[in-house]
């Protein structure tokens, strides 16, 4: 189950890890509790279904056919990313909204959290907007990529996101790369009481990230990615390093996130105070009977 490929001896002090889960768990092991602990990520293998692959990726067509990115969003300063959709935009396709009760992500979700399933709520989802108008390389872009997408949250997690994969994402689709060891430098920052701060200024909470990026710079043998067939995809929470690689296909990403927390946590309103009770109770339909707590909250 747990499976890390094997690299020349060169390369192996990277880790580069592809699949860590492997497809249909019936348990996460504690060795994959372990690295999402440390690292603050892993990926997975198949989870869903060929019909349920099928049935995501139309789905996902439709909501983007019914909310078309208007022209003057489709070019930026060089980074290669649009605004999301939040669930509100395609709760009502059952492939999509089903998923949010999907046993297996529940279970990755449980693990990374370590909280029982029972336990959870689901938090928020959003697709990505990632369309490709043209070719693009690092060297466009105003800034390397590398960044945080929320504020410290480890020790234990209190939120996950699971990106869902509906077509194959490799190198060559974009795949978003992690700094492996950059959640272990943060801890060391923290416990050492250094303030928060931009990750090229020398004494705060960020301090030591720039060099590990360095290290890794442009090369695509260093560096750990978040490959995964579709059907798989990568659970991960709001304080990893990392970015978006250059899309080489010529083929969109294909994903939708599900975010859970934890019943207790007391972060997780955003969706409910976003959202009215009838979006959500259209939404329980779509679910096991035994699933609404996810929503019912």
């Amino acid at each position: 189950m747990f499976n890390i490929v094997k690299l020349p001896t060169h390369l192996r002090k990277w880790k580069m890890i592809e699949t860590i889960i492997g497809d249909y768990p019936t348990e996460i092991t504690q060795q994959q509790v372990d690295f999402i602990d440390r690292e603050n990520f892993y990926t997975f293998g198949k989870i869903l279904t060929d019909d349920e692959i099928i049935e995501g990726r139309f789905a996902y067509a439709r909501v983007w056919e019914a909310n078309p990115l208007a022209e003057e969003q489709r070019a930026g300063d060089g980074v290669p990313g649009h605004p999301s959709m939040k669930i509100e935009s395609y709760c009502h396709e059952p492939a999509l909204a089903k998923l949010i009760a999907n046993e297996y992500i529940l279970r990755i979700a449980s693990a990374a959290l370590h909280t029982p399933v029972d336990e959870l709520v689901y938090v928020d989802g959003y697709m990505h907007r990632q369309r490709l108008y043209a070719r693009w390389d690092y060297c466009d872009w105003s800034w390397d990529g590398w960044h945080l997408d929320g504020a410290p949250n480890i020790d234990p997690l209190t939120h996950c996101n699971v990106w869902m994969y509906f077509n194959d994402c490799t190198r060559d689709e974009g795949v978003t790369q992690a700094l492996l060891g950059g959640c272990e430098k943060q801890r060391e920052n923290i416990r050492a009481g250094y303030p928060d701060g931009d990750r090229w200024e020398p004494g705060n909470i960020q301090d030591g990230i720039q060099a590990m990026i360095d290290e890794v710079g442009h090369d695509p043998d260093k560096g750990t990615w978040a490959v995964a067939p579709a059907g798989g995809g990568l659970a991960w929470g709001g304080f990893l390093w990392h970015r978006i690689a250059p899309n080489r296909s010529g083929i969109n990403r294909t994903l939708v996130t599900y975010e859970y927390a934890p019943r207790s946590a007391d972060h997780k309103t955003e969706f409910k105070d976003r959202t009215t009770a009838e979006l959500r109770e259209s939404i329980l339909p779509m679910l096991p009977d035994d699933k609404h707590y996810l929503l019912d909250y």
